[in-house]
């Protein structure tokens, strides 16, 4: 078995252990992004993808986080800004102790556990994508660069130049501060008769897609997603069908240190 397919077995096993909690709790939730392409185009993983996405709406992502205190077993570890003061994401992820998955962007924050996860994306109102864009975009590279994580690793000078202006403006700002900030901005059109929905990385959907959710199979299991999983892929990918180029078949998450532990598998 290869590394990346032992990865992509316990992140699996990690997705059952949300999936779990959400049935015993009642809970919606939905793939998204790589996570649903490849459910749909190859009934599971797309094979050369190291990652797993699920979203919810806001009001299901904090009833999650809440059975989570009662009902994750210990070998995971949920990681937001309540359970670990370096971590800068405003979306939760669920990580396996006792492995290593370290991200090239992390730098030198000291996360509480770096081990393989599953990322679970808040999706709150928005009455303007874009507009909203710009400023969330700003806090949350100003938190980033607060705590340490490399963010401009692979720019130019200039992209460099542009990072280390941000992080002297982080100076002047508590973690606390930023974090309100961009919660605050995130949420402002909830309870808005809105048509459109974003996640952090402020990606629209319509409102309508998340109202009508179906089972839909991904390697010997089956998760809830979009009933009209075409229009959100065409959006998306345009012909999500047609796999790339072999030489465009790669994950951009940078990681650059494995550890499976006990969990490697022959």
């Amino acid at each position: 078995m290869t590394e990346l397919r032992n990865i992509q077995l316990l992140q699996l096993m990690i997705a059952k252990e949300v999936k779990r909690i959400c049935e015993l709790h009642k809970i919606q939730y939905f793939m998204i992004a790589g996570t649903l392409l490849g459910a749909v185009r190859h009934k599971g993983f797309i094979p050369w993808d190291d990652d797993l996405d699920f979203g919810f709406v806001r009001s299901d992502y904090e009833r999650f986080l809440e059975a989570c205190k009662t009902d994750l077993p210990d070998e995971y570890f949920l990681q937001t800004w309540d359970t670990d003061p370096e971590y800068a994401l405003p979306f939760a992820k669920i990580r396996l102790k006792g492995t290593h998955f370290v991200e090239k962007n992390t730098g030198r924050a000291h996360l509480v556990e770096d081990g393989i996860f599953v990322d679970l994306f808040p999706f709150d109102k928005c009455k303007n994508p874009d507009k909203r864009q710009v400023k969330t975009a700003f806090y949350q590279r100003l938190l980033l660069m607060k705590n340490g994580y490399d963010i401009a690793h692979d720019g130019g000078m200039l992209k460099k130049a542009v990072y280390a202006g941000i992080k002297a403006v982080s100076l002047f700002f508590s973690r606390a501060s930023i974090q309100r900030t961009l919660q605050k901005s995130s949420m402002k059109d909830n309870g808005s008769d809105c048509a459109y929905l974003c996640d952090h990385y402020e990606r629209p959907i319509q409102s309508s897609l998340t109202e009508s959710l179906i089972p839909i199979p991904f390697e010997d299991d089956a998760f809830l997603s979009f009933s009209s999983y075409d229009e959100y892929l065409t959006v998306t990918y345009g012909d999500y069908m047609t796999p790339p180029p072999e030489d465009k078949r790669e994950n951009y998450h940078g990681i650059t240190r494995v550890e499976l532990s006990k969990y490697k598998m022959d």
